[in-house]
């Protein structure tokens, strides 16, 4: 007898379905309104579930559902892979052929690196790597294999997303936004480097970028090399793109014809000596040189390309006390002109490789760890290096920081001026830099008076003045008590700058509103943090300023002073301190943590959400017509509105 259709029962399970996943879609909705932020795909993903929570039920009532649902996923699946076989067999590549004969071909490098360490601690690894090589001004894509995506269109980067849903799927990809100036085509990136040492990029008309793919969406690369030969296709010189596990970046050039050069070894093109500017490796101290021996990497024959690049570092003593390879262990392929199979080869056996690289780099730098190897703290970046990229909330604290620097130099009472070099997260870039005077520094036309330069060599220097009890705390514990190479901010004048940081402002209110939640939750932490980093500092009496006291809990600094006496970015000061004290406290005082940490926290809740939204609908008894959503089960509504009470109390801030 077959199954009837119930009107009631339907009409029973939609409200109830639809009543139950509304509660957490709306909430998520509101609050995402008062947090200014997009939650449609939150929306959208909890009305699909409830729909799909529907589809449960009436296809069990109508038997078979399960295995006409399995049977359609299988032809759709079916379909897709002999889709994308097609597009890796029958991909017309002849237009790319022909516009790079000769030796200046996209290829795919299989090679492997090898390091051995001398000293102290000696040690030795080996593991694969695949690398793609491609000219300059090349850009294009075979079938599904590979792709070296073009720029964004000037003023639609806002549509590129979207757009990026539908230009095909590529196992490897190289995207020019990841690289150096993203502005910038790869053709024109390394002009402005190249004019800032003194050459000229119409002097080098071949290019040649050999870099580690992103596999499926992903890579990471420590290491891109710019290969630069002059007119008659002679290798002149190497361009290194180094970025660390910190996100900072730098640039090493070396030529062909410097006459510092050591000595050629045999099978290779030139060597160069470089000075270490730069921090890799926490068993390696910055100091140092390195000599690099380069060999030209490509040829007419395809199958002869191949990369040979031996390293070896020089400590400040100058032994050896390492040497790394990079050189391939098999014949390169070229792309273009391949078979399919060696397509499907190159994205089964070396694509996954991609994911293994920073396993693999972590592995074995937990070995020279367990060997009693010393570690050498990261220090911050020289000038002329890549920052990394400040998180949201040091962009902000930037912001605010520098509102208030502004306000305390124009009311300061003697001639000054105040420059600050910002931030530089594109190596050998122009740096920023805004300055502000006193009201009394510009009545004199030789504007004659005092002068500070700060030079930012880490965002967290703004940071950190939101996440303890008074500036001085920050400037102590941060530059004063710190060794050059640790200090996140050059200050050439720091007594003079604690003291305008110590200095009032005319019209400012002596006492900031000091109820509330908000205030005495960040007042604790504040105080937290402040106790434990200012009593851990060991005096010696030389750090230019005097050490700050740790103040009670509800202390008001001087920025609290400033920005809660009805300023305009108060509520943004109030956020920006909260999140700020938060990373000191929970975060490890690394604001890239702490994101990555808020992240899944807000994927997780959202998960718990629509997961027991989703499992409470199902479970609805349509003949009884019971639910498992009441006001006496407690857990099931936290559970359900976790993420909506999340981003609520973000909101708050």
């Amino acid at each position: 007898m077959s199954p009837t259709f119930d009107t009631n029962s339907f009409r029973g399970l939609f409200s109830s379905r639809t009543l139950l996943l509304c509660n957490a879609a709306v909430v998520s909705l509101l609050v995402g309104r008062l947090s200014k932020s997009r939650t449609k795909r939150t929306v959208c993903t909890v009305f699909a579930c409830a729909f799909l929570a529907q589809l449960w039920d009436q296809g069990r009532a109508y038997g078979g559902f399960w295995m006409k649902l399995g049977g359609f996923a299988g032809l759709w699946g079916s379909y897709k892979i002999l889709t994308l076989l097609a597009i890796l067999c029958l991909a017309n590549s002849s237009g790319l052929d022909s516009l790079h004969p000769g030796k200046f071909r996209p290829l795919f490098f299989f090679g492997a690196t090898t390091h051995a360490r001398f000293g102290p601690v000696k040690h030795s690894f080996r593991y694969p790597l695949l690398y793609f090589g491609f000219p300059l001004d090349f850009t294009g894509k075979v079938g599904s294999l590979f792709e070296v995506k073009e720029m964004p269109t000037e003023g639609k980067e806002a549509e590129q997303p979207k757009q990026m849903l539908h230009r095909g799927f590529t196992f490897f990809s190289v995207d020019p936004t990841k690289y150096l100036d993203p502005k910038l085509p790869f053709n024109k990136k390394l002009e402005p480097i190249l004019a800032g040492e003194g050459y000229d990029l119409k002097d080098y008309p071949h290019g040649y970028l050999v870099t580690g793919p992103q596999f499926l969406g992903y890579s990471f690369n420590p290491i891109n090399y710019y290969y630069l030969y002059n007119a008659k296709q002679e290798l002149k010189m190497i361009v290194f793109e180094i970025q660390n596990t910190f996100g900072e970046k730098h640039i090493y050039l070396m030529h062909a014809d410097d006459h510092n050069n050591p000595k050629t070894r045999k099978g290779y093109t030139f060597c160069g000596r470089l000075r270490k500017c730069f921090h890799i490796s926490p068993f390696n101290h910055r100091s140092g040189n390195y000599e690099i021996q380069v060999k030209d990497p490509l040829n007419e024959d395809p199958a002869f390309s191949r990369l040979d690049t031996n390293m070896t570092v020089i400590d400040a003593q100058g032994a050896k006390s390492m040497v790394a390879r990079l050189f391939s262990t098999y014949g390169s392929v070229d792309p273009v002109s391949s078979s399919w199979m060696n397509g499907m080869r190159i994205a089964t056996i070396w694509g996954w490789r991609a994911f293994m690289t920073v396993p693999q780099t972590m592995f074995e730098a937990w070995k020279i760890y367990r060997k009693s190897a010393k570690v050498h703290t990261r220090p911050e970046v020289l000038h002329g290096s890549g920052m990394r990229k400040g998180t949201h909330l040091e962009v902000e604290t930037q912001e605010l920081w520098l509102e208030y620097l502004q306000a305390k130099v124009s009311a300061f009472p003697r001639p000054l001026s105040v420059t600050v070099h910002l931030p530089q997260w594109r190596p050998k870039a122009p740096v920023k830099a805004v300055t502000f005077e006193s009201s009394s520094f510009g009545l004199s036309e030789k504007k004659e008076g005092s002068t500070i330069n700060i030079r930012v060599a880490n965002s967290r220097f703004f940071r950190r003045f939101f996440s303890l009890q008074d500036p001085l705390q920050a400037l102590y514990t941060d530059i004063a008590v710190k060794a050059p190479e640790n200090q996140t901010a050059e200050i050439d004048d720091i007594r003079l700058l604690a003291e305008v940081f110590g200095g009032a402002i005319s019209d400012m209110p002596s006492t900031v509103p000091r109820r509330g939640w908000r205030w005495r939750t960040i007042s604790r932490l504040r105080h937290r943090t402040a106790s434990r980093d200012v009593s851990a500092v060991n005096c010696s009496g030389n750090e230019g300023i005097a050490r700050p006291s740790v103040h009670a809990v509800g202390f008001a600094s001087a920025f609290d002073e400033f920005f809660l006496a009805g300023h305009r970015m108060s509520r943004r000061y109030i956020r920006s301190s909260f999140e700020a004290a938060l990373v000191d406290t929970v975060g490890e005082g690394d604001s890239d943590w702490f994101d990555l940490l808020n992240k899944i926290l807000g994927i997780s809740l959202l998960s718990t959400s629509i997961i027991t939204g989703v499992t409470l609908a199902a479970k609805y008894n349509v003949a009884q017509g019971t639910g498992y959503l009441a006001l006496s089960n407690l857990p099931a509504l936290l559970a359900v509105n976790s993420y909506g009470i999340f981003r609520l109390i973000k909101a708050s801030f």
